[in-house]
């Protein structure tokens, strides 16, 4: 039987490239596409064909229809977006893709919810999950109720996408978050001190097929950042909580839920949920679940069930470059760094046997570091 053919979008991702290597290995041939010649998937040895598209494409719609040109000139048997941006923009005009390729994508209307922080804290609560208060940042007025209700420090971070979140410790410093993501709707929220964990599943109309936990060791920022390391574990109480919110939106396809536990209180509470791939999907895989795999099963109308095999807990994984060595330099830990490099208790993405996606992730490394002495 013919390998299946799979475009697979955000070329520059590291778990992007987690998700070529993984589909390669099982034997899927893969075309990647992203805006950079240098994105890092494009270089291993599992991607057979790489598509640029244009930087400009900035509109979901517009971005959808740029997929369309190009599943139109070369048939391809399943779409795997990686991103929030295309996610979000294929969940939204899936439409145009209609007859072309097989997706396993959710509805927009739950899509609309999980992608949004402030809907999702709303739709949250309703249905029972434990999240911190949360107020919307619409103008001064609302700095000030948000000061006087959640106290200092707390969190400020845009409702769309996982990116910068900021937080203030007084407010001068609020009102420098609020400027910097006043055109991300932002919100304001009660900081949580605690641990960060994830649950992460695969949905098949709403039906959960496949799960898997993780417990962040290191992140970068220290404040608040992407795991640099992270453990797989088995939490039953972070399980229900994730599939309680899951289930609630009758989901489809792939999701991370990210949650902290409370310091103050022992309980999960919910940080966001990412309606998409996730940085820290090697360690899945690693330790027993190809979330890519199981993906492309539902989009082919192969996953029906639970898959019976569970994953291996205390996994150890890290990410060296950049997320290890950048929190190396802030916590000024470079020993410690050197040691976990060559540590067997760790595993990571250096793969010697697909070793050009490494240097260009040292290369995109070293203009990192500069920027982060730059502005420290």
């Amino acid at each position: 039987m013919a390998s299946l053919r799979v475009l697979v979008t955000d070329g520059s991702s590291k778990h992007t490239l987690a998700a070529v290597r993984s589909l390669g290995q099982s034997g899927f041939r893969v075309t990647v596409i992203d805006k950079s010649p240098l994105a890092e998937s494009f270089y291993s040895r599992y991607c057979h064909e790489r598509r640029l598209i244009s930087r400009t494409v900035s509109e979901p719609e517009r971005y959808v229809l740029e997929l369309k040109r190009i599943l139109s000139t070369k048939e391809h048997d399943i779409l795997l977006p990686i991103g929030w941006f295309s996610n979000y923009s294929v969940s939204k005009y899936a439409h145009h893709l209609r007859g072309l390729v097989r997706l396993a994508i959710p509805s927009f209307q739950s899509m609309e919810i999980a992608a949004n922080k402030d809907l999702t804290m709303e739709h949250a609560e309703r249905v029972g999950i434990n999240v911190p208060k949360t107020i919307p940042l619409r103008n001064q007025e609302d700095l000030a109720l948000a000061a006087e209700h959640l106290g200092f420090p707390l969190a400020v971070k845009g409702s769309l996408e996982a990116g910068t979140v900021r937080f203030p410790g007084n407010m001068n410093e609020m009102e420098q978050a609020y400027r910097a993501l006043e055109n991300d709707r932002p919100i304001a929220q009660q900081y949580i001190r605690g641990n960060g964990y994830g649950y992460f599943a695969a949905y098949n109309q709403g039906t959960c097929i496949a799960q898997f936990m993780h417990k962040r060791v290191r992140e970068f920022p220290t404040s608040g950042g992407p795991s640099a390391a992270a453990v797989s574990i088995f939490s039953s109480e972070l399980a229900d909580q994730g599939r309680k919110l899951l289930d609630s939106l009758d989901w489809h396809g792939v999701a991370m839920v990210e949650f902290k536990r409370s310091d103050r209180d022992n309980r999960f509470y919910l940080m966001e949920v990412n309606p998409k791939f996730w940085g820290s999907l090697e360690l899945a895989i690693h330790a027993g679940v190809d979330f890519p795999r199981i993906a492309c099963d539902i989009a082919m109308g192969r996953a029906s069930k639970m898959h019976e095999r569970g994953y291996r807990t205390d996994v150890f994984f890290r990410w060296p470059f950049p997320g290890e060595l950048l929190y190396a330099l802030e916590t000024k830990s470079y020993s410690d760094f050197i040691r976990r490099f060559f540590s067997r208790q760790y595993q990571d993405d250096i793969r010697l046997s697909d070793p050009v996606p490494t240097a260009l992730q040292l290369w995109s490394t070293m203009r990192k570091v500069r920027k982060w002495r730059k502005g420290n």
